[in-house]
């Protein structure tokens, strides 16, 4: 028996109710073990099949939701569109948490509380729909609680160069200097 190994579904049941942290030396009854790795009890622990799924790493806790089907987040070309405002405002995709509304069954109560945004973006959402005590139209920058509100319209209509999309894209660009203080 010592040279054989369990199937993983049986070390899951065997393991069940231990913490495993990756990179932690093995001393017993958790000593030594750097705090911040530590779980607290008072700290909630979401399910993975209820956790919202994102493109980025939320660093500076901005929240950008898309709504867009048949991509698990954008196009290549929105998501292009994207990274240069992100660059434009001194932000990369790991300052975010970018979420496809379309692939989430999770409303946005549930997603502020996960990502906890200082500002939320949304491209192409239903702003009604996210059942907020405001309504609000395209392009207005509008704080409430802890967090700072955008909408625009869905990425994939600001690609391009006709005079429209450069005045919509000009519209954005505005709200987005208000929001991130860039001049």
């Amino acid at each position: 028996m010592h040279n054989k190994s369990l199937p993983p579904s049986l070390l899951v049941d065997f393991y069940k109710d231990c913490l495993v942290i990756p990179g932690a030396t093995k001393h017993s009854a958790g000593k030594n073990i750097p705090k911040e790795k530590l779980i607290t009890p008072t700290e909630k622990i979401i399910p993975a099949e209820t956790a919202i799924r994102f493109l980025g790493e939320n660093k500076k806790r901005i929240a950008v939701l898309v709504n867009t089907n048949n991509y698990p987040y954008l196009a290549d070309n929105s998501l292009e569109l994207l990274t240069k405002m992100l660059g434009a405002c001194g932000l990369n995709m790991e300052d975010i948490a970018l979420v496809n509304e379309c692939n989430t069954k999770q409303d946005w109560n549930f997603i502020q509380a996960q990502l906890k945004p200082e500002v939320a973006i949304f491209f192409g959402s239903k702003v009604w729909q996210l059942q907020l005590p405001f309504a609000m139209p395209d392009y207005q920058v509008q704080p409430h609680g802890a967090t700072v509100y955008l909408t625009a319209p869905h990425l994939d209509s600001l690609d391009g160069n006709t005079e429209h999309i450069k005045s919509e894209k000009q519209k954005l660009w505005l709200a987005l200097q208000k929001i991130f203080k860039k001049k």
